[in-house]
């Protein structure tokens, strides 16, 4: 999967001057306490783990914004979670609490983590989160009305978990897992927002426009500067499979390769039952009262 370090050499001139992001004391202190509380939590059963949304790109806000954060359970954790694995969540949502409570932040009383397999990631950026529309089916992004949609329907967590996983920085476990999935992850971002520019072409900061259907928001001030660097990676590889052509300092979406590949999500997500999640509904909603519980008493 990593094969695409060196397919991106030479394109750097398509696309806006990366300038380097800072790292200020907020962002130092939310990565080590979760850095430690994954190892002390799930030790060597934590595949990686990462950070999304605000206090990944510099936007966090005290008394407003939440820590996003996803953790990746490696193959000794089986789904549906036993309740030794549900234990040792509800451990890190302890201290997932106490770090906001600290750091005057408000939580995702929700989804206090996200806590997922190695196979769920994988469905997440092969397109599972994608709604199927008309016949022949096409692809869609349906807009999110209400946090009752995210918890009253599993399909649309992976759609969370695709823009959580393109966008996000790497605090624990393994390195290599992160960057693989997080490349894999925006390559799917970018197959979707090729297809829906059509025929026309793009300039390459005009597909940073087309990223608030997957949960960019304009505060995350690092956001481009971090992640110029894994589009013109991904566009690489795309480039390679015929999705994408980049001529002339801009981007020509192939249709045929981009349609082929509609088709094969379409199909694919279509058949047979889904994966088990590691945390059902019913088990999503319980570590949501219990967080909500823990939190009050931290008040």
């Amino acid at each position: 999967m990593m094969s695409g370090d060196r397919a991106s050499e030479g394109k750097g001139s398509h696309w806006p001057r990366s300038q380097g992001g800072r790292v200020d004391e907020l962002d130092r202190k939310v990565t080590s306490r979760l850095r430690s509380a994954v190892k002390d939590c799930f030790g060597p059963k934590c595949k990686a783990a990462w950070l999304s949304g605000s206090a990944a790109y510099g936007g966090a806000r005290v008394g407003f914004s939440d820590i996003d954060v996803i953790i990746v359970f490696g193959e000794r954790v089986t789904s549906p979670a036993d309740s030794e694995t549900i234990i040792l969540i509800k451990r890190f949502v302890d201290e997932y609490l106490a770090l906001h409570a600290d750091l005057g932040l408000q939580p995702d009383l929700d989804f206090p983590g996200e806590f997922l397999t190695e196979r769920l990631i994988q469905q997440a950026s092969d397109g599972r989160g994608f709604t199927r529309e008309g016949n022949p089916p096409r692809l869609a992004l349906p807009p999110i009305e209400s946090a009752e949609c995210w918890l009253d329907c599993p399909d649309r967590w992976f759609r969370a978990w695709l823009g959580m996983t393109a966008f996000s920085r790497h605090f624990a476990g393994s390195r290599h897992y992160h960057s693989a999935v997080k490349l894999d992850a925006w390559k799917t971002v970018l197959r979707y927002v090729l297809l829906a520019a059509g025929s026309q072409s793009l300039l390459p900061d005009e597909v940073f426009e087309g990223l608030a259907e997957f949960g960019l928001k304009p505060s995350y001030r690092t956001f481009r500067t971090l992640e110029t660097e894994w589009v013109q990676r991904a566009m690489a590889q795309l480039e390679a499979e015929a999705v994408v052509r980049l001529a002339h300092g801009r981007l020509h979406p192939c249709r045929a390769g981009l349609r082929a590949w509609e088709a094969h999500v379409c199909e694919h997500f279509a058949e047979g039952a889904p994966l088990p999640l590691l945390l059902d509904i019913h088990n999503t909603r319980r570590l949501s009262a219990y967080a909500a519980t823990r939190w009050t008493a931290l008040g």
